[in-house]
């Protein structure tokens, strides 16, 4: 029901997932129904729920509850507060949501912290605002904010940062590129 990473992505559409085995479910272990899984997928921007996606028994009976979160376009913690009754399979969407609601939280902690630093050195060098960044700076602060070179984390939080900017107006669109790519991931 709804879209896959890919799909969401082809859209234009930020998005994550998270998937749970029907092995860790009460109602599957009980039954004897283990095998398969269930995905959920959600905007990271918004956390609505955009996909649901099965590969177990019964998906005949949960399909109804994947039509509900994507045809309402529940949140993840609209959903993650839901109740559930156990030992049922439906109880695995809770967790779910559960799961990709701390994940999006430890990564915009993450964010916050990395572009801080990067605010930090700006200020550093008397850099503001927002406009008067340059490729320079950018490749100034990954050879001598002690980085070593471009880490993975802190590139791919740039890049994001200043693709954001850039369609708020704020900065050069073409800066999101300047951001050095470590050397695994460069095409």
């Amino acid at each position: 029901v709804g879209l896959s990473v890919a799909q969401a992505k082809a859209k234009g559409i930020d998005a994550v997932e998270a998937k749970m085995p029907m092995s860790i479910d009460a109602k599957a272990m009980i039954t004897g129904e283990t095998e398969g899984m269930i995905k959920l997928v959600a905007d990271k921007a918004t956390g609505r729920i955009i996909g649901v996606h099965y590969l177990a028994d019964h998906t005949d009976t949960l399909i109804g509850i994947g039509v509900m979160m994507v045809a309402g376009e529940m949140t993840l913690t609209q959903v993650a507060k839901a109740i559930f009754p156990h030992p049922t399979q439906t109880e695995l969407f809770g967790e779910l949501a559960r799961r990709l609601l701390n994940r999006l939280r430890r990564t915009a902690k993450k964010y916050v912290q990395q572009l801080s630093a990067f605010a930090r050195f700006l200020e550093g060098i008397g850099v503001t605002p927002l406009s008067c960044i340059t490729a320079g700076h950018i490749r100034e602060f990954y050879e001598n904010a002690g980085h070593g070179g471009p880490r993975r984390s802190y590139g791919s939080t740039l890049r994001v940062f200043f693709r954001w900017a850039a369609v708020q107006g704020w900065m050069a669109d073409s800066l999101g590129d300047a951001v050095p790519r470590p050397r695994q991931y460069r095409h």
